[in-house]
């Protein structure tokens, strides 16, 4: 009777301290803990009183008398809407209706866009970017904890990489997508408007860089005043070295230094229309300083241009002209066309008709001081262009009928060799297998070299042994000595041949033949190696069955 009282007591007391405070204030608060604090926060007869909260918090009474902040609006002006307390000293203090990652920022006045809005909140919300750090800690706020302190500038969050060059807002020049490029910035607006070329042209390469020693994060920057611009040589040498005067927009356009504007120089007055890619070579290239302007021999491509086949073509028809094949839209590709090539010893056929020229003609050097297309071959056999990528393993195989006898020239992987002629002809679910499967030194490289000679016909020689050896016939030369296919077939790895009855020292009888291998065969790990346990295991009934011995009247057995 006496213990129920003081449980009665006990219980008593802890049902009015409920009463008395619904539970413990956030760890912000907990200097408010206590019977004699509730009137800090609380007025008689209400929940909470809003003029109370913000004798402490006048950083928020500030920004609701100044009507900016989400909380100037009538429906954020009473706290405990979002602010719970009495929930433990850990309990978030602010409660986000939809989850703070889906907080609507406008509400604040300050929309989020682009860049802005895939960012953390605390990626903005640190203390090195509140502005006034006191005025927040007297405003009843936590440097690491608020929301407010924040400015509306750019400068507030960023460092200006320009160093005050300009004077001006970054959003004249920048949005919120991202920083690169400054896609309000309009050239046009300056003095040197950009046209041609000069729009391509990367700011730095006008704009030298300077060193910014106080910062870390932009310590080189980009000088934009002080440019000079006047003449086109502030910029740019003068490839004429000063012998047709400065005014270089006289003949050229800033589309590029090649377009010579229209009607200020015309070549073919000089008996030499430049066409194709004639008109693109740079006048130096033929008109070298220090010699006469007009070049005397220009007649054939021989008269400026070496004849890179050494007279190899000088026998044919049109005396080795180089226009027979070539054109001045460019070297290469050659106009010698597939038809002519037909006429070769090596008509082109299958994938040999998508090669460029260059692969099978490519450069080499005959003698030590000339270079130039390969067009001679000893023969047309495959060897002659493509080195033999099964190493000699072939030789007996292709003597005969050389690499066609398993490739055709429509494309390598083409293969058509008749497995059943090696020793191991391929049946079941091996037929549907790559031969790079088997016949390669590593399966996840697709350029190794495949083997082909030395292949064991053993089933391990290919598979891993799943049994760990265990149904090994010698268990000293396990896996090798395992033999597969007692139990197994190359039409599938289910061990369809395997009979129980007749293959193992354990018949199935009665309920036996019913239970799941699983049952008897139970899964096991060895040196980090997962198998089925098939031998030895127990023939037994008590190493399965526990066997229950009745016990007679009495306790006797």
């Amino acid at each position: 009777m006496r213990a129920a009282s003081v449980i009665y007591i006990l219980w008593a007391s802890a049902a009015a301290t409920a009463q008395i405070s619904p539970g413990p204030l956030h760890q912000t608060h907990s200097r408010l803990e206590g019977i004699q604090n509730c009137t800090r926060c609380h007025a008689a007869g209400k929940k909470i009183a809003p003029e109370k909260c913000l004798a402490c918090h006048s950083l928020i009474g500030s920004s609701m008398d100044a009507g900016t902040g989400m909380h100037r609006k009538e429906t954020h002006s009473r706290c405990e809407t979002c602010h719970i307390e009495h929930h433990g000293r850990d309990f978030d203090l602010i409660y986000w209706r939809d989850g703070l990652k889906a907080f609507d920022h406008t509400r604040t006045g300050f929309p989020l866009k682009e860049a802005h809005a895939r960012l953390d909140c605390r990626a903005c919300h640190r203390p090195e970017f509140i502005a006034d750090t006191g005025r927040v800690v007297k405003g009843g706020g936590s440097p690491l904890r608020t929301f407010f302190g924040l400015g509306k500038d750019c400068a507030g969050c960023h460092e200006d990489p320009h160093r005050g060059q300009f004077g001006r807002p970054c959003v004249d020049c920048h949005d919120e997508t991202q920083w690169r490029p400054a896609s309000r910035f309009r050239h046009d607006s300056t003095r040197f408007a950009l046209t041609g070329r000069h729009r391509d042209v990367s700011c730095g390469k006008c704009h030298a860089a300077g060193k910014n020693p106080d910062s870390k994060k932009y310590p080189d920057y980009l000088r934009y005043s002080g440019t000079r611009f006047s003449a086109c040589t502030d910029c740019h040498a003068d490839p004429h070295e000063g012998l047709l005067g400065r005014a270089c927009e006289t003949c050229h356009a800033t589309e590029g230094w090649d377009r010579v504007k229209s009607g200020a120089f015309r070549h073919e007055i000089t008996g030499y229309p430049l066409m194709g890619r004639h008109s693109q070579v740079a006048c130096k290239k033929c008109h070298v300083p220090g010699k006469p302007r007009r070049i005397q021999k220009h007649e054939r491509c021989s008269d400026c241009h070496a004849d890179v086949h050494s007279g190899r073509f000088l026998s044919r028809p049109e005396y080795g002209d180089c226009a027979a094949c070539h054109s001045v839209d460019g070297f290469s590709p050659a106009r010698f066309t597939i038809s002519q090539h037909a006429g070769t010893r090596f008509p082109l056929s299958g994938a040999h008709l998508a090669v460029p020229c260059i692969a099978c003609h490519a450069w080499v050097r005959p003698s030590e001081v000339t270079a130039a297309p390969r067009f001679d071959f000893p023969d047309m056999r495959c060897r002659t262009c493509h080195a033999d990528p099964h190493q000699g393993e072939l030789n007996m195989w292709i003597q005969d009928g050389g690499c066609e006898m398993c490739h055709s020239p429509q494309a390598w992987r083409d293969v058509r060799f008749d497995h059943d002629r090696t020793r191991f002809p391929l049946e079941g679910r091996h037929q549907a297998v790559a031969c790079r499967a088997c016949h390669s030194d590593s399966l996840s490289d697709a350029h190794a070299v495949l083997r082909f000679s030395a292949k064991t016909t053993a089933c391990a020689g290919c598979h891993r042994d799943p049994h760990g050896g265990q149904l090994s016939e010698k268990p000293d030369q396990a896996p090798v000595s395992t033999r597969c296919d007692r139990c197994h077939s190359s039409s599938g790895w289910k061990a369809e041949k395997f009979d129980h009855d007749r293959d193992s020292k354990f018949p199935l009888t009665g309920a036996h033949r019913s239970l799941a291998c699983g049952r008897c065969h139970p899964r096991e790990t060895r040196d980090g190696t997962s198998f089925i346990r098939y031998k030895p295991v127990p023939h037994q009934c008590d190493s399965c069955h526990g066997i229950r011995i009745p016990v007679k009247e009495g306790g006797a057995r």
